[in-house]
């Protein structure tokens, strides 16, 4: 919890241009560029998310080539502490994050795995689907970095496993983006 609080208090001091330099989270400022958002968009909100992240033993061969198993994310489940004290869900097959009576649904565009072969893939997500009217209905982009287990299962992932679902628990933090007003 406490990398919770720095990372929001060096996310919200460090496009203020009037302090003086804020020491960034190091999991803030190891964002890899391969996982930044475009330009001209800025913070609307961020949360931490804690529950589990779903895995799906799957053949990601293309059709008509031969198989090749391995584990492919398919879903989540857990829940969302945003930092202006709201909370909301991270669920379903669809990477659906819930806040009030709003919902937002994004895919996954890139990922980068870090060093860390235990925790999840940070990811960078592009809005599909938003509704509602709260500041998730505005979202254009989300970032998953600083993840903490929800590491892609070690069991084995064969024809013989071929649907099989496996939860593995994890922490992350979500960065969701908007247009610059």
């Amino acid at each position: 919890m406490r990398h919770l609080f720095l990372f929001i208090a060096a996310m919200g001091l460090a496009g203020c241009a009037t302090q003086a330099p804020v020491q960034v989270d190091p999991v803030v400022a190891s964002i890899p560029a391969s996982l930044h958002v475009p330009p001209k968009q800025m913070v609307a909100a961020k949360a931490l998310f804690e529950g589990g992240l779903i895995y799906t033993c799957s053949n990601l061969a293309p059709k008509g080539m031969p198989a090749i198993f391995d584990w492919e994310e398919t879903g989540s489940q857990g829940a969302l502490t945003f930092e202006d004290g709201g909370y909301g869900r991270y669920e379903g097959q669809a990477f659906t994050w819930r806040l009030e009576q709003s919902t937002l649904q994004g895919v996954l565009v890139r990922s980068w795995m870090g060093n860390a072969r235990t925790d999840a893939p940070w990811g960078l997500y592009k809005t599909i689907g938003a509704a509602g009217n709260n500041v998730l209905a505005q979202v254009n982009w989300i970032q998953r970095i600083g993840t903490q287990g929800g590491a892609i299962p070690t069991v084995a992932c064969n024809e013989k496993f071929l649907g099989t679902r496996h939860a593995v628990k994890a922490n992350a933090y979500f960065i969701f983006w908007k247009d610059l007003a």
